[in-house]
């Protein structure tokens, strides 16, 4: 097994063929090979997660928006289209 806190160095050390397996976060895995689509064939990519996070949204101190303007903003940039592009680059 590859173990490193980085990602890019797990995924390049398992391509290099240093190793058999690493665990990689999912969505640096699926940037990466929208970058490198060729890599894919090289790798046999688990359906099992390892861990799933919570996403928070951080505010400057000070600020307190309440639950729902902060849905109101999130609403406001899905609406604008600028959440798609976001969420397509890194791979969420």
């Amino acid at each position: 097994m590859i173990y490193s806190q980085d990602d890019a160095v797990s995924l390049r050390n398992l391509l290099a063929g240093r190793g058999n397996i690493a665990v990689i976060n999912k969505a640096y895995l699926m940037r990466y090979l929208g970058q490198h689509p060729q890599a894919r064939e090289k790798l046999l990519i688990s359906d099992r997660q390892d861990q799933s996070y919570v996403h928070t949204v951080l505010v400057k101190k000070g600020n307190k928006p309440t639950a729902q303007e902060i849905d109101i903003l999130l609403g406001r940039m899905e609406a604008a289209g600028v959440l798609k592009p976001l969420w397509q680059r890194y791979g969420m």
